[in-house]
């Protein structure tokens, strides 16, 4: 008998028990939050600051959802459009976040900047800001205008840092010659390809003519992609692939494949961003950097041209019933502090907000990729992210690959993109 109420009474403590946790958690809101951070160590980055805004805020659960990469932006598309957005997501498509915001699916995030606006230089504001109205806020800064090599390499080969795209070539002839691979470059999934075509406009336009052409609205006003600057950003691209100095198999290899050429020693260049440094690097591995080498007799030969961009940003749903905890949970996130400990420590980007990172702590590349975001004579975004789907992740994704597959010519490149932007701006 004093078994049987021995046994009875732990039942009845283990379910009041067990009652008692699910009250409290069902006590708890939870804020829904959709990211594109599948690297382990943006993963864990981001982890940490969920964890400092769940312990000043108990009675709050942040939900995280990792997308897939390429697939992110789409998947926010699509969930804005069937009215279930998360509270509060990471857009790498600013394009999409101003339309989103003029449509009132986006929070207005003004006033939240009068009180912490001051974490951002006014560069960075300005990408988050439409007819006065604040619609994101940034989270890392990112460069692309320098170029990397493999300094044991090239001091192998006796190549010094080339001081304009004519040595540059002649570097890579010299790889080429001794069994090297020149550029490691893998353009399956195009935006590589562009990284580089961009880089190129740098220099065959310049900065002011890019962004005109990315903010074009009228299909007979203002530059086209036909036109000769344009073209002939694309030859030099394709140019590289003629002379056998990318990848084997350049269309069909990933950029991880490519990076890993790279890390592996087999090649001598390779061009990216500024996330560069988040890579990780063999014990062994010594790599230098210059800046993407200027092109005599081009227009951009003696300015300071290139992209810097804030490429992940942080917006709110309008529809969200917790606009305040989504309002917190933006403050947490962009602190000084915390960005210092999360996303530069653990995976060595260059936090968005002021000052976050003490001079002391900043390695060379990192200084230098600064100095040209205060310095440059004139700057564009991520050109595909800037305009409509079809012309950037269609058109220019699609075009660089099929110039790497050789089944596409720089003028048949620029007619595509011609054509698809036409249709856009005339919906």
């Amino acid at each position: 008998m004093k078994a049987k109420c021995l046994i009875g009474f732990m039942v009845c403590t283990i379910v009041i028990g067990s009652i008692g946790s699910i009250s409290l958690y069902a006590q708890k809101t939870t804020v829904n939050f959709w990211s594109q951070y599948n690297r382990p160590a943006d993963k864990n980055a981001v982890e940490y600051i969920m964890d400092i805004f769940e312990k000043e805020n108990p009675d709050v659960k942040i939900a995280h959802r990792i997308m897939p990469n390429l697939e992110a932006d789409q998947m926010l598309r699509t969930a804005f459009a069937g009215g279930n957005p998360p509270d509060v997501s990471i857009s790498e498509d600013p394009y999409t976040m101003v339309k989103t915001f003029l449509a009132g699916q986006l929070a207005d995030l003004t006033e939240w900047y009068e009180q912490y606006g001051d974490r951002f230089s006014e560069g960075a504001k300005l990408s988050f800001r439409t007819d006065g109205r604040y619609f994101g806020i940034p989270t890392t800064m990112v460069t692309e205008a320098h170029m990397f090599y493999n300094k044991k390499l090239a001091e192998t080969l006796g190549i010094a840092e080339p001081q304009d795209y004519d040595e540059f070539l002649e570097a890579c002839e010299t790889a080429k010659g001794h069994g090297f691979t020149a550029v490691g470059l893998g353009n399956q999934g195009g935006w590589p390809g562009l990284h580089w075509y961009q880089a190129f406009l740098g220099e065959t336009v310049g900065a002011e003519m890019v962004n005109t052409i990315i903010n074009r609205s009228e299909p007979d006003v203002g530059p086209k992609w036909t036109d000769p600057g344009f073209v002939s950003a694309a030859r030099y691209f394709d140019e590289l692939h003629k002379r056998g100095y990318v990848s084997e198999g350049v269309a069909m290899m990933s950029y991880d494949a490519s990076k890993m050429e790279y890390l592996g020693g087999k090649a001598l260049f390779f061009f990216t961003g500024s996330w560069y440094t988040s890579f990780d690097f063999p014990p062994d591995f010594e790599w230098g950097f210059f800046r993407f080498p200027h092109i005599v007799g081009e227009v951009g030969y003696s300015r300071n041209d290139g992209t810097v961009d804030y490429l992940a940003k942080l917006q709110v749903a309008s529809a969200t019933a917790n606009l305040d905890l989504a309002l917190k949970f933006l403050e947490v996130f962009s602190r000084s502090e915390v960005m210092y400990s999360s996303f530069f420590k653990f995976g060595g980007h260059m936090p968005a907000v002021i000052g976050a990172v003490p001079a002391e702590e900043l390695g060379d590349f990192q200084k230098a990729a600064i100095a040209f975001m205060q310095e440059t004579t004139g700057s564009y975004g991520f050109i595909e992210t800037q305009m409509p789907p079809a012309v950037g992740f269609g058109g220019l994704y699609n075009g660089t690959t099929a110039i790497s597959a050789g089944e596409m010519t720089p003028l048949e490149f620029a007619q595509n993109l011609e054509k698809i932007h036409v249709e856009e701006i005339s919906r």
